[in-house]
């Protein structure tokens, strides 16, 4: 549920006043409602936003945080505070830097970076040992897994 509270004083014809304090007593005795930015919005359509957050995130790899809000026309912090506690079950992804990433994403970024790490300690391996030799084997070099060492 999502409901403007002045569409619903336009459309009842209560002045808006009387429909803001009756909106404000209402969210105060029901947790499952929020009243934000002058509208009542239920935790069921925040799942539902959820839902579509994700399957959009499933197709894009990522998505920021500012970028959802602005469709939303609420504010990034709101965004972050509604998804947070439906990451890992109706958003599967995490939350970072105002970035949502997939697990998918995290994994492959994780291992371009593991092996550009595994490059650097090797190409130190092989400098290092030729400064101090002038010469290194092929031996040395398959022992540091290079794999095209001529």
């Amino acid at each position: 549920m999502h409901v403007s509270l002045i569409d619903l004083a336009d459309t009842t014809g209560v002045d808006l006043y009387h429909v803001e304090k009756q909106a404000q007593h209402v969210v105060s005795e029901d947790p499952g409602l929020m009243l934000i930015q002058g509208e009542i919005i239920s935790q069921s359509y925040w799942d539902s936003v959820a839902e579509e957050i994700n399957e959009r995130l499933q197709e894009c790899s990522q998505i920021a945080l500012a970028e959802l809000a602005a469709q939303l026309h609420f504010g990034s912090k709101l965004v972050a505070s509604v998804l947070e506690p439906r990451l890992g079950t109706l958003v599967k992804g995490r939350l970072e830097g105002g970035q949502l990433y997939t697990p998918a994403y995290i994994a492959r970024v994780s291992a371009m970076v593991r092996a550009a790490s595994r490059g650097i300690a090797q190409n130190e391996c092989v400098d290092s040992f030729f400064s101090q030799n002038s010469f290194i084997s092929y031996d040395t070099l398959h022992k540091l897994e290079i794999s095209q060492p001529i």
